[in-house]
């Protein structure tokens, strides 16, 4: 059984880091669940993963429940492809050796996580999937901009994902810089 370790950070906190071994044919349900048990987050908000390109734009969402009607037929022309937490598997979603993606909780009041695939290698049949290897940081109440006062800087999405990048390098070479092919 193959396993991705992937690391998530965000912008709104510094020193918070999670790292996750999720097994291949897990769904994005159970990492959902496992970001959920590692954090302050209640739970009760709607939540949706974004796999995104090397330049953090999303490509597809994958939502924890399907916003469409009752009988209605995916949108072919929609700008972007929308999946169900439950029915998809992370392995599915995998294209690239440093795989990224958003997780975005509580639409109301935004709180954006940035995840990346560090490694990939054969699974521990001793683990139980997910899990969380490594934890750093507390989550506060602090992360969401609803949170923050009126003389906030204008948001700017290229700064704090360059910003992310660097931060999450820098996390890297702290660990172990080894392993460029992952899948």
């Amino acid at each position: 059984m193959r396993v991705y370790k992937f690391r998530l950070l965000t912008d709104a906190q510094d020193g918070f880091i999670r790292d996750f071994e999720i097994a291949e044919d897990q769904t994005f349900y159970e990492f959902h669940l496992a970001i959920l048990q590692t954090t302050t987050l209640a739970g009760n908000e709607l939540a949706s993963f974004f796999a995104c390109d090397s330049d953090w734009m999303k490509e597809s969402e994958i939502t924890l429940i399907d916003m469409r009607a009752p009988g209605e037929l995916p949108k072919l022309d929609a700008p972007m492809q929308q999946f169900v937490m439950k029915d998809e598997r992370v392995d599915d979603f995998i294209q690239s050796p440093r795989q990224r993606f958003l997780y975005e909780y509580d639409f109301l009041n935004v709180k954006t996580f940035f995840i990346e695939l560090i490694d990939a290698y054969e699974g521990d049949k001793n683990t139980r999937y997910p899990n969380c290897c490594f934890r750093k940081g507390l989550l506060t109440d602090k992360t969401g901009l609803a949170n923050l006062g009126d003389d906030v800087e204008p948001f700017d999405e290229n700064s704090i994902l360059q910003d992310f990048n660097n931060l999450l390098h820098q996390a890297l070479e702290e660990e172990d810089p080894e392993s460029e092919d992952l899948v």
